[in-house]
């Protein structure tokens, strides 16, 4: 399930339509150039080491981007297939490690192998750089406890490229009654080398895999399924650098198992619900280099506990299922709604998911939604938001002691987040394929490394702890907010014949969202 999942899916899904002829192919493309102006705390714009063009700790930046996105589109009967290529270039004035040149590729694909059997695909690939919220991820945003080593290292301004790609067949046994078979792959990889991987980061790469089998029975207007999800993902974080191997480090395991409703109250409104069971196993957490972890039977420094989840704040609604797994609920409600000049969705989700963030599984809350509306054809209005809650067990890195050697250099620690993403945009037709656009996009997160003092602390001045974040409860949760102001001007042509309902039909694929 590596990178020739996606090729394949590709190749089989294109060469499919060798023997048909499109009954219509439409290209599109678009150039869009603007301006923006940000505000942030300190500690994410600047150059972090001198007084740069505006200062040593900027909370402010200026630049412009420009990007250019091509879409060529195949439709007909029986198949319909969509390849994106983006290209960009982003240049802001403060932040010299942020001036970068950004790739994104976006293919998505359908086809009808028999009045009853459909397959569909997807594959996309971004090529892009870090930015300095990692810092606060690993608790190293200035903050830092003075009893902690000193470290300036960062990932921040590193490039990295993220793929994925899927394939899922559906088949109708008759009227009633359907199967649905899915794969899909997910990566994160960095373009440097390992090394450069800060040690107090649970930041690195990742490669996951999954597999879904549903079968489904359609009732009028409704919709039930009962479906299985197996995923494993291999994650590899900066805590493991000098410690183990990525080949040494164990992979996570977690199983779904649930049901879906689905219900269409008219042509416009569709709600959906889906609920289940969640198994995940994380031996990669319960790593023991110190003979008295073994000797205790324990996964953490933390005496009072044994499992792979920390004392303090782990995930909320979940059961430890032996010292390796853990056991919660997921699903998702939903409901969407497509009218004229208009469509909007709100979601309710909560799930495990593969984190290169964390170097783990996260327990993700999302409540998000998206919307678009055209008061006329000529104007559109649009936006998203996501707010989530996540709850993760990362390995963390153990502080070194005063005294004495280090033999357990890794540790569980809990981790709590809180994210708030939103983007409320307006787009204006002026003239022919020119328009005019604003968008405001917020970023804010906080996190909170749960303390995992080594306990009992066998009589040292300063026991060993996990992580880098402050022992001061008051100054524990690291905090980062981001507020960008787009203003820019685009240049589009097609040859669809008819206008979509969607705001852009390249919005997902482009290099500079």
């Amino acid at each position: 399930m590596k990178q020739a999942l996606g090729i394949g899916t590709l190749a089989a899904l294109l060469g499919s339509t060798s023997s048909a002829v499109a009954a219509r192919v439409d290209l599109l493309g678009e150039i869009r150039s603007s301006t923006f102006v940000s505000t942030a705390n300190v500690g994410q714009f600047g150059t972090g080491d001198d007084s740069g063009p505006c200062g040593l700790d900027p909370t402010w930046d200026v630049g412009g981007e420009i990007s250019g996105t091509v879409a060529l589109l195949a439709q007909s009967k029986v198949f319909r297939h969509q390849l994106a290529l983006s290209l960009g270039y982003s240049a802001p004035l403060c932040t010299p490690i942020l001036r970068r040149p950004t790739f994104g590729l976006d293919y998505r694909g359908e086809q009808s192998l028999s009045p009853r059997t459909r397959v569909t695909g997807q594959v996309r690939a971004t090529l892009d750089v870090f930015d300095r919220t990692l810092d606060i991820r690993s608790g190293s945003s200035g903050m830092v406890d003075p009893n902690l080593p000193a470290t300036s290292q960062s990932a921040s301004g590193q490039y990295f490229t993220t793929a994925s790609a899927s394939i899922e067949l559906q088949h109708n046994v008759n009227d009633r009654y359907g199967l649905r078979a899915a794969l899909a792959w997910r990566a994160l990889e960095l373009l440097s080398s390992l090394d450069s991987l800060p040690t107090y980061s649970t930041l690195g790469p990742m490669e996951s895999g999954e597999a879904t089998l549903g079968f489904g029975r359609n009732l009028n207007r409704h919709r039930l399924e009962i479906s299985a999800r197996y995923r494993l993902s291999f994650l590899y974080a900066g805590t493991w650098r000098n410690v183990l191997g990525r080949a040494q480090v164990k992979p996570a395991h977690d199983v779904f198992v649930g049901g879906t409703w689905e219900y269409k109250l008219d042509q416009r409104f569709t709600f959906r619900a889906e609920t289940g069971v969640i198994a995940a196993a994380q031996p990669h957490l319960c790593t023991r280099l110190d003979p008295l972890l073994v000797a205790g039977d324990r996964c953490s420094i933390d005496g009072r506990v044994h499992g792979i989840r920390g004392n303090i704040n782990p995930p909320p609604l979940e059961l430890a299922a032996g010292q390796l797994a853990t056991v919660s609920f997921g699903g998702e409600v939903s409901l969407g709604y497509v009218g004229p000049r208009r469509r909007f969705d709100l979601r309710i989700t909560r799930g495990y998911e593969a984190d290169p963030y964390a170097g783990a599984l996260t327990s993700w809350d999302r409540l998000g939604g998206d919307f678009m509306y055209r008061p006329m054809w000529e104007w559109a209005l649009y936006g998203s938001f996501q707010l989530m809650h996540g709850a993760q067990t990362s390995p963390g890195r153990v502080s070194p002691p005063s005294d004495g050697e280090l033999l357990q250099l890794v540790s569980p620690q809990n981790r709590t987040i809180y994210l708030l993403m939103s983007t409320v945009g307006s787009s204006f037709s002026l003239w022919g394929p020119f328009s005019v656009f604003a968008e405001g996009n917020l970023f804010a997160m906080a996190i909170r490394g749960e303390q995992v003092p080594e306990y009992p602390a066998l009589g040292k001045a300063f026991p060993t702890e996990v992580a880098r974040f402050p022992f001061d409860p008051t100054q524990s949760t690291q905090n980062s907010a981001r507020f960008t102001l787009f203003l820019g001007i685009r240049a589009q042509l097609d040859t669809l014949t008819i206008p979509r309902r969607e705001i852009d039909l390249l919005r997902d694929a482009r290099a500079l969202p």
